[in-house]
């Protein structure tokens, strides 16, 4: 199928740990095919007037030689199929031009920084919340669990600072946020698993709802979120806490006593159990695997 890139927003996708990706990319200059369109002339030589005329259709045609091009290659391409033979190609052709001015009208309504920084908010929200959403549920189940009640303690210093985003704007990278602790990354890594867990009927169809967006982990760093201050000392990276380029953060950041974040060893089979689900056509392991 061949679509045109200038439609669409695109950029290079992630690359899993343990994965190489090859690829190769070729360009044709836009202007080449706008000389055919003026009949092998280009714009310098024309008058003031024949090149503002040009340019104005360009500006407000919907439908230019390119796209027309574009359309037949794709109905040509749809009609060959096998069964499609009872389509007829104009109205594939047309199927074809309105789905390319729909993909126009996305891109011209591409979001600003207002709109990228509310939904970063958004997914930084809801990250938190089904972490949360977690150890309430298995808080809930095992009221009476010592370690559990040591579990919830714990949660109560983790604010949505604190679990972060871990992932970029195209939501398949985890990112590292360089205060916090590998300790707390673990951490909240399972409670991730746990919130699938939790999701899934009898531990074996994801409920209904939105799925979590496939993530993949990276070194990528995330200075965006702040420090927050009062955290046990367990949470904070220890380099970065006692870095001597900033001899003051220690004492700034006001640690508390570290707690310990060992999750009960009943509740770390099941997360291992969702620790490869990333979508929902991967399968929970069977209990008697972990």
């Amino acid at each position: 199928m061949l679509i045109p890139s200038c439609f669409l927003r695109h950029s290079n996708t992630a690359v899993p740990t343990g994965e190489t990706r090859q690829s190769f990319t070729e360009f044709s200059a836009g202007g080449l095919f706008r000389y055919k369109d003026d009949e092998m002339r280009t714009r310098v030589s024309m008058s003031n007037e024949e090149r503002k005329r040009k340019e104005t259709e360009a500006r407000e045609s919907s439908w230019g030689a390119w796209n027309r091009a574009a359309a037949d290659v794709f109905v040509e391409y749809f009609m060959n199929l096998q069964k499609h033979e009872q389509f007829d190609g104009g109205s594939v052709k047309k199927a074809f031009q309105t789905h390319l001015k729909q993909l126009k009208k996305n891109y011209d309504r591409r979001p600003n920084a207002k709109d990228i920084k509310a939904r970063r908010a958004g997914r930084v929200r809801r990250t938190f919340e089904r972490r949360m959403n977690a150890i309430d549920v298995f808080q809930t189940q095992y009221p009476n669990d010592k370690d559990m009640k040591r579990i919830a303690r714990a949660s109560s210093y983790i604010t949505m600072e604190a679990s972060g985003e871990e992932s970029c704007e195209e939501g398949v990278l985890t990112t590292k946020l360089p205060w916090r602790s590998r300790e707390l990354e673990d951490f909240l890594h399972r409670c991730s698993d746990l919130h699938l867990s939790v999701k899934y009927n009898q531990n074996k169809s994801y409920k209904n709802g939105a799925f979590p967006a496939r993530r993949f982990p990276s070194d990528k760093i995330d200075s965006r979120e702040q420090a927050p201050a009062g955290l046990p000392l367990n949470f904070y990276n220890d380099a970065w806490l006692n870095n001597a380029n900033h001899p003051n953060r220690r004492a700034s950041m006001k640690p508390k006593p570290a707690i310990n974040l060992a999750l009960p060893e009943f509740v770390l089979r099941l997360g291992k159990r969702f620790e490869h689900v990333n979508t929902r056509a991967d399968v929970p392991l069977p209990p008697d695997a972990v």
